[in-house]
């Protein structure tokens, strides 16, 4: 009988590891490429839309109130429309139809809104009524003011009782109990009272400075002597 040849069986060749040597004749280990680095994502501002609800503190950095109400807000920019906050603290805040008791801000501006008590660096409001103002730069149209105080101070077709500027004060049909600045630019305006070391333009004045000093020292005399006869009526 013929003997059955069984084929060789081929050995797996061992592939051949490349090693490198330093002077010494030893052999180096490998180095490993570094990793790369993962990239964090990038983390989304915090982002706030407020509709048609009651809230009381909102912490965000961008916040949009519509139709809506909240105590205290702070935030880098708050935008409202048809709204009402108790406390707004913000970097930018815009007003539309809305009020604001107490506002703090860098920068605000408003239209047909409304302010209790507004502090920041420029106040540009239209059509709007605030009761105190104080930054460094207030611009009002048509509008409504109890007393605005800034280093310059513009108004336009609004009224206030107290307008006091610590630099310049520029006015255009507009009327206040009392303007104060050191230079006064106006235009078809009036006032009650006005103090300024220089004026140009169109404005009447019922008493400069005199007449506001003698004013002030009537008003005390007659006060003391309504307070004597009250002392001797009782």
């Amino acid at each position: 009988m013929a003997e059955e040849l069984t084929p060789k069986k081929r050995t797996p060749r061992k592939r051949a590891i490349k090693e490198t040597t330093d002077g010494a004749g030893e052999v180096a280990p490998k180095r490993r490429a570094p990793r790369r680095k993962k990239l964090e994502p990038a983390v989304e501002p915090d982002k706030r839309l407020i509709d048609q609800d009651q809230v009381n503190d909102v912490t965000a950095d961008e916040v949009w109130f519509t139709s809506s109400s909240a105590r205290d807000v702070q935030t880098r920019t708050a935008t409202l429309t048809q709204s009402a906050v108790n406390s707004l603290e913000a970097e930018t805040a815009k007003s539309n139809q809305s009020a604001t008791a107490q506002t703090t801000a860098d920068a605000v501006e408003a239209t047909q809104s409304a302010f209790a008590r507004v502090q920041a660096e420029t106040v540009s409001a239209t059509q709007s009524l605030v009761l105190l103002a104080q930054a460094d730069t207030i611009e009002l149209q048509m509008g409504g003011a109890l007393a605005l105080t800034a280093d310059a101070l513009t108004v336009e077709s609004g009224v206030a009782k107290y307008m006091l500027a610590r630099h310049t004060l520029e006015i255009k049909d507009s009327a206040a109990v009392l303007m104060a600045a050191p230079r006064i630019k106006a235009r078809d305006s009036a006032a009650v009272f006005l103090i300024a070391r220089e004026v140009s333009g169109n404005v009447r004045a019922l008493f400069d400075w005199r007449g506001a000093l003698v004013a002030g020292i009537a008003a005390g005399v007659v006060f003391r002597l309504l307070a004597r006869r009250k002392k001797k009526a009782e």
